[in-house]
């Protein structure tokens, strides 16, 4: 029965996005698409792939600066190797496609293993790092408005349409109402795992909590906001790019006339999609890029799944490549990093620096 549960939410999250999938690429002439992606002009794949490797750089020195902010890394220890954070963050990333977010428990248990870092603080490092990513995609969208201009309101419609409500401000209200009863109930469960973690401070509940309160305060107590200030406008940098390289590609800049702007909008509009959880946003990027690039900007149906194929498709063959690589390379086994997960949150001398 627990093995049957395990498998029910990855399952899940599978058929909805090959739902989505679905829904994104009906009524699309394949031969027209074929063809589309057959003649794009894949000389800049190679800035793509660049970009895409510098955000993922940009995002393992941010993700370091809280690791070194851990309490069990001291300050005379050796700094943490960039390498092999970048490799711990590219072997997640590449196990997000096999589940919506098993890549952070994966990238969790890889560096807590190869750092002898409890699994428990690395844990709340991630959540901080996503933390900042929310916050930073908050603030994002309420630029949206703006550069889309008069084709927000075709925005709202198509959203409306999308999740099948008659009116956004009801889907807003009952979203609170939902948001509100889960963090009440989540607030109630934390009082009473922290409650019981006191009763016995050693116990693992105990210790695991602890350490993962200390990771996640790792974004205050790191140090140095400035660098994780521009680390993240760095990173969102580099993905404004990425958004736009493939217009370029399929000649939506040239004679589409979409223009940087537009690959803002369309970067925070893919953004949307990939909350949804589905592995690695499969379909659910899709259906609303498709859809975005069809209504707002009349884009034809091929030239838009063209634009989302390759923008999803080239990341998730570029993750499987070097993740895989650097499984290879540091013989990182499932079974090893699962061990890491259960195992109790006890302190750990750091390793030396490889």
């Amino acid at each position: 029965m627990q093995q049957i549960r395990k498998w029910i939410f990855p399952i899940v999250a599978l058929i909805v996005g090959i739902g989505l999938m679905y829904l994104a690429l009906r009524g699309i002439d394949f031969d027209t698409l074929w063809r589309d992606l057959a003649t794009g002009k894949y000389v800049w794949t190679v800035p793509f792939v660049v970009l895409t490797l510098t955000a993922h750089l940009l995002r393992s020195w941010r993700w370091r600066i809280l690791l070194e902010a851990l309490p069990e890394h001291r300050d005379d220890s050796p700094r943490i190797s960039l390498r092999m954070v970048f490799s711990s963050v590219m072997i997640g990333f590449m196990a997000n496609y096999a589940a919506p977010r098993l890549g952070e428990f994966v990238r969790s248990s890889h560096m807590s293993l190869r750092q002898k870092l409890r699994f428990g603080s690395v844990l709340g490092t991630v959540a901080a790092d996503r933390i900042l990513d929310m916050a930073t995609l908050g603030l994002c969208l309420l630029t949206l408005p703006l550069v889309l201009g008069g084709r927000f309101s075709d925005f709202l419609s198509l959203l409306k349409d999308a999740l099948g409500v008659e009116s956004l401000s009801k889907l807003v209200w009952i979203t609170i109402g939902i948001g509100l009863v889960v963090i009440l109930l989540g607030a109630k469960t934390i009082a009473i795992i922290q409650k019981r973690a006191k009763e016995n401070p050693r116990s693992k509940l105990g210790n695991a909590i602890t350490a993962f309160k200390e990771g996640v305060i790792s974004l205050t107590n790191s140090g140095h906001p400035i660098a994780l200030l521009a680390s993240t406008i760095a990173m969102w940098a580099c993905y404004l790019f990425l958004a736009f390289i493939p217009l370029l590609i399929f000649g939506l800049a040239d004679n589409g006339g979409l223009n940087l702007v537009d690959g803002w909008a369309l970067l925070l509009i893919g953004a949307m999609g990939i909350v949804v959880p589905s592995p690695g946003g499969v379909g659910s990027y899709h259906f609303i890029t498709i859809q975005s690039l069809v209504i707002l900007w009349g884009v034809t149906q091929e030239s838009a799944a063209s634009y989302a194929i390759f923008s999803h498709g080239a990341q998730l063959i570029l993750y499987t490549i070097v993740g895989f690589t650097f499984v290879l390379i540091e013989g990182a086994t499932w079974r090893e990093l699962k061990s890491v997960s259960t195992e109790p949150d006890i302190s750990l001398p750091n390793s030396e620096q490889t």
